[in-house]
């Protein structure tokens, strides 16, 4: 049954138009996500479909009741968010609707707050949800919208499924570009074969001089019929390669590509070590003789719940507590939420450069691994938003002396787009990581140990299905086989296409030195 249906929509903010599409309907039993960049306009989709934003164009129908969770505004604090977001969403909940719209409900709750506003959602008939929680967009939802330059494209499936359509769409781009770029070089070989032939006929133009007049008329005669007729070919050919609709390249992210040397990193086997670590607040335990060891270069995530101490054991370690021991060459560096290591009159690129121990390249491939591409390090800090303060932030750590990050809350602020950037930088990243988030699959994909904290105690493991500890091995093995395939390829390649091939040959040489 359809419940609502918004047709012809258009808003704005300025000269930035964020919702402009043609049609969107919700059908009951719909469990529908939206994602998209920060800014896409996902919050004000679910204003124009509540009707408490109006549209500039279009028209919202239906008279089924709709209930809102709203956001409590950009990233509660994690010490309070939880239980806000528990009172709003009693709040928002408390009559029945056909309808739930809900906007990050889970923002900065822990796990058990989480399976709190998870059976809440459970139990909404149809439900609008916008989240940058990709495991709760798993558990919940049973299609993806993908809000994108103010169109909305529809994925049957959770996000998942979401994922594996969206990596389909880019392993067939990067096949249709893969095809053009050999259709290509065939026609300008082709086209430069006929030209070729053609500079070879007007070459032959001379008569032959053992040729009577009656012989020489009759050859000239021939070689004007074939070269019209190349020159016809040639043009042919010259047409159909100007009129090959051109693919654009698939753009992959950067890998990280820092020199580790650079920070000295230490040789121990274990970097940071507690020694029965006792901490309160005032009366309030938090931590009560916390004995534990950190590997060298181990991906650590730090769980529990809200007050359980873990943004103040990545502080005590930093500050260097007394019951705390790190290698002599351990250096950390702190991930600060109120973003006080940034210079908000300096650009994107010189804050950057301002701490960085790695060169001016290696700072440029960081910054477009974080989303920061071109002309986006110009930016002043001043006027960045909160998640690209916080990429931006991390890049200072990523390129800096530090040689282990401790990592508060990473992914506050960012987008989907951003966060699967973080996740990818804190994957190659090669030292030591200790880091506390809410986001489940983040955890997952970038960490291999727990340290557990309840009850004032902790429990270190290694996690269930970790990661292996990165590796240059296997990225090796394949930068050195696309090696020996390139070279192969330009050996029997026409002159159009060698000049691509040796470029990547270039490239791909490159990032095989990097590796050291």
């Amino acid at each position: 049954m359809l419940l609502l249906q918004a047709t012809n929509i258009q808003k704005s903010y300025g000269i930035k138009t964020v919702l402009d599409f043609p049609r969107f309907a919700v059908h009951e039993g719909d469990r529908i996500g939206i994602v998209g960049a920060n800014g896409a306009g996902k919050s004000t989709l679910l204003g124009v479909l509540s009707r408490r934003i109006r549209p500039d164009r279009g028209s919202v129908t239906g008279d089924w009741e709709v209930c809102c969770i709203q956001q409590l505004g950009e990233r509660d604090p994690g010490r309070s968010g939880g239980e806000s977001a528990k009172a709003r969403i009693r709040q928002s909940t408390a009559h029945s609707g056909q309808i739930l719209l809900a906007d990050e409900p889970t923002a900065n709750l822990d796990a058990e707050g989480r399976r709190w506003v998870l059976q809440k959602l459970r139990e909404a008939s149809t439900l609008l949800l916008v989240s940058h929680d990709r495991e709760l967009l798993d558990e919940i939802c049973t299609k993806i919208v993908l809000l994108e330059d103010g169109a909305l494209t529809e994925y049957t499936g959770n996000y998942s499924a979401y994922e594996a359509a969206a990596a389909l769409e880019r392993r067939q781009q990067a096949q249709a570009y893969e095809a053009y770029q050999s259709k290509r070089a065939q026609l300008a070989a082709a086209v430069q074969t006929w030209e070729r032939n053609d500079a070879g006929m007007q070459d032959r133009k001379r008569a032959d001089y053992k040729q009577n007049n009656s012989e020489a008329r009759l050859a000239r005669g021939k070689r004007a019929e074939k070269q019209k007729k190349v020159q016809r070919q040639s043009k042919v050919l010259s047409a159909r390669l100007e009129r090959l609709e051109p693919v654009e390249k698939l753009r992959e992210p950067p890998a990280l590509r820092i020199d580790f040397s650079l920070t000295a990193p230490p040789g121990n086997k274990n970097v940071i070590t507690c020694r029965n670590l006792s901490f309160s607040y005032g009366e309030k335990n938090i931590l009560c003789e916390v004995s534990l060891a950190i590997p060298n270069r181990a991906k650590v995530a730090v769980t529990g719940k809200n007050g359980a101490g873990k943004s103040t054991l990545l502080r005590l370690i930093h500050e260097g507590h007394t019951a705390i021991s790190t290698a002599p060459k351990l250096r950390t560096g702190f991930l600060y939420q109120s973003f006080e290591n940034l210079d908000m009159d300096k650009t994107v690129l010189d804050n950057v450069l301002s701490t960085s121990v790695q060169d001016h390249a290696t700072v440029r491939s960081v910054l477009a691994g974080l989303l920061f591409p071109g002309d986006e390090v110009r930016k002043i800090a001043g006027v960045l938003s909160g998640g690209e303060k916080m990429r931006l932030s991390l890049a200072k750590l990523l390129t800096g002396e530090a040689n282990a990050l401790l990592l508060d809350e990473p992914t506050n602020y960012l987008d989907l787009r951003a966060v699967e950037a973080v996740e990818r930088m804190i994957a190659q990243y090669p030292g030591t990581v200790l880091l506390v988030s809410h986001d489940v699959r983040f955890v997952e994909r970038v960490t291999e140990y727990r340290l557990h904290l309840r009850d004032g105690g902790a429990v270190f493991e290694k996690a269930e299905g970790a990661p292996a500890p990165a590796s240059d091995a296997p990225q090796r093995l394949l930068l050195e086989l696309r090696l020996s395939r390139l070279v192969a390829e330009i050996s029997s390649a026409p002159p159009a296409r060698k000049d691509v091939l040796e470029r990547d040959y270039r490239e791909t040489l490159d990032q095989l030195h990097r590796l050291g």
